[in-house]
């Protein structure tokens, strides 16, 4: 499948942005014949101008960030920064990149005994709680309804498990803390991809929803996490469940 590094597509301008623009450029129109004048352009048009720049830079912010989870990227720009993160890889001889991705299992169940209010506020917990697990430099997006994912960076194919595992306990435990006391028990299914080279960010997407699939369907147990190794020749796609991790014995004398 052929990259794409479509930058995604731009938002409904922004009534106050054009004010502000209109109103920058009438006062440079206005100020040209004094342009000599240091007091003049230092007190009339640079704190305009900046006034400008902080609107365009809120603007374009909000434009590529989720309006329930201000810290998680939006979808289609999420899957913009997936293809930078493959071409990354093209220039790299082993991956060094992972897209992991969490699903809330029956959270259309959460929703009809608690209401959609509740729903979000459990989202919105579980974004912070997934945020503060994050190293400096991955990268969180919202790729569906009740679908969390994450880019993590420099990272093996263990270290990709050791930060699902980490991602998948906070959000249980945030569950837990806030819901188990109303008779809820929040299970996680997870799904990993490394990212190879010569995949596009919709490809990897992909890979890993099939992970994910096989998470959410394993026949025994719940907060399963699976992860999908690709040939990056044939682009055949094989499933590895993930063992659950153990835990330690106690030692008796």
């Amino acid at each position: 499948m052929a990259e794409s590094n479509e930058a995604p597509k731009s938002v409904e301008p922004n009534p106050r942005v054009e004010e502000l623009e209109t109103e920058f450029y009438g006062r440079l129109i206005e100020a040209l014949p004094h342009l000599s004048n240091d007091k003049v352009t230092a007190a009339n048009l640079l704190p305009l101008a900046h006034q400008f720049a902080e609107e365009q830079a809120k603007l374009e912010k909000k434009a590529v960030l989720d309006s329930l989870l201000p810290d998680f990227f939006k979808h289609q720009y999420f899957l913009h920064l997936l293809d930078l993160e493959a071409t990354a890889a093209e220039r790299k001889t082993a991956p060094d990149s992972a897209l992991v991705v969490l699903d809330f299992d029956k959270f259309g169940d959460f929703n009809t005994k608690f209401g959609h209010p509740t729903g979000d506020k459990l989202l919105i917990s579980a974004s912070q709680a997934m945020l503060k697990s994050l190293r400096r430099g991955d990268t969180a997006g919202r790729v569906g309804g009740d679908e969390l994912a994450v880019i993590v960076h420099r990272v093996t194919q263990e270290g990709a498990v050791a930060a699902a595992r980490r991602l998948q306990a906070a959000v249980i435990q945030t569950s837990q803390e806030e819901f188990g006391a109303q008779g809820w028990s929040q299970t996680i299914s997870v799904g990993i991809c490394l990212i190879q080279p010569r995949c596009s960010g919709e490809l990897v997407r992909g890979i890993a929803d099939k992970a994910l699939y096989a998470s959410k369907h394993a026949e025994k147990d719940k907060n399963r996490i699976s992860i999908a190794m690709i040939d990056t020749e044939t682009k055949a796609v094989r499933i590895v469940p993930v063992a659950p991790k153990a835990e330690p014995t106690s030692k008796h004398k």
